[in-house]
């Protein structure tokens, strides 16, 4: 028995090389073709990038390779989750606001908008849209002596750490946000105004801006140069270190809801770039612009837009743009 078991077995592993032998081959001389994207939500929306038609450079790509890179021929795009709001919102809203002091001279501006005052600082005030949860703060914080001297203005991460205890307190869902990757930037007041520093021992001002999570290894970009749509401003105050300006507004999205589109090539991005089809950022100081980066991120528009969508990034130095990546690749030859 145990003889005649063996020979059984080698005969079923015996098939089975047989099996994935022939399947290689098949694959290797005729493999399956690749399901296209789903594009499930139909034509999206055009981002309508424009370039200022005053403002055209000269481009070359000076990447490390000397070309454009290759991109996969598909990227997901998501959904934003809808607004929610209930007859619960605003007695909620004020149990958060009264958590970092805003209980003062409550007003209701629209249907939606909301309006406190600080009880430490009655010149300070919070508006907030119980629908979208957008929110501003104000503070004449250019006159306040406290904020001018800066003494125990908190510096990097525990400036970013105030600022997320800060929207933990009122309640936010912060969980997509990379606190690690926040922008924080350094300036002084000068007539009134800020103006940014590179020495951060000399700052009266801290800037936070946070960004949200990577998705399918793709950062996440803003309509502004290194900066965001959540950006805070920290300074000193009498009572510690508090937000003295804000605006917020922070779209989540539902990474659960998605549909794989096709993108166009780097070369058709950069053909689209030339011809002014491209939202710059940052210029720069000159009429010839080398190319030194060229990748793939996702687009937090500031608009109600319904699909977070793919775009090309072009970098140089002191220079930025996007280009839609959606589209139909077509057949192309590297330079």
């Amino acid at each position: 028995m145990i003889k005649y078991g063996g020979i059984l077995i080698g005969i079923v592993v015996s098939l089975m090389l047989v099996f994935r032998l022939g399947n290689f081959l098949k694959e290797t001389f005729f493999p399956t073709p690749i399901a296209p994207p789903e594009e499930k939500y139909g034509t999206l929306p055009s981002l309508n990038f424009k370039t200022d038609e005053d403002f055209k450079p000269v481009y070359t790509i000076d990447t490390d390779t000397g070309f454009l890179p290759a991109f996969s021929d598909r990227a997901r795009v998501f959904q934003f989750y809808e607004y929610d709001i209930n007859i619960l919102t605003l007695q909620r809203t004020r149990d958060n606001m009264s958590r970092v002091g805003f209980t003062e001279n409550e007003q209701k501006l629209e249907e939606f908008m909301y309006k406190w005052a600080h009880v430490n600082y009655p010149e300070k005030s919070i508006t907030y849209n119980l629908y979208t949860k957008i929110f501003d703060i104000k503070y004449p914080y250019q006159t306040d002596n406290a904020v001018l001297e800066a003494q125990d203005l908190p510096k990097g991460t525990e400036a970013v750490a105030l600022v997320q205890g800060f929207l933990q307190s009122i309640g936010e869902d912060i969980s997509d946000i990379d606190f690690n990757s926040s922008i924080v930037n350094y300036y002084r007041l000068d007539s009134g105004k800020l103006a940014k520093i590179s020495d951060q021992a000399d700052a009266q001002i801290v800037q936070v801006s946070l960004v949200q999570k990577s998705l399918d290894e793709l950062k996440m970009q803003y309509k502004y140069y290194n900066d965001s749509d959540m950006s805070f401003y920290v300074g000193s105050g009498a009572d510690g270190a508090h937000i003295v300006e804000a605006y917020y507004r922070h779209r989540r999205i539902n990474d659960l809801e998605s549909s794989t589109y096709s993108l166009i090539t780097a070369d058709q991005a950069f053909q689209k770039l030339q011809s002014g089809n491209a939202l710059i950022l940052k210029k720069g100081n000159s009429s010839q612009i080398d190319i030194l980066d060229v990748y793939l991120s996702y687009f937090m528009n500031n608009v109600d837009d319904q699909y977070l969508i793919p775009v090309v990034v072009f970098e140089g130095k002191d220079f930025k743009a996007f280009v839609e990546a959606v589209g139909k690749p077509v057949e192309t030859t590297q330079p």
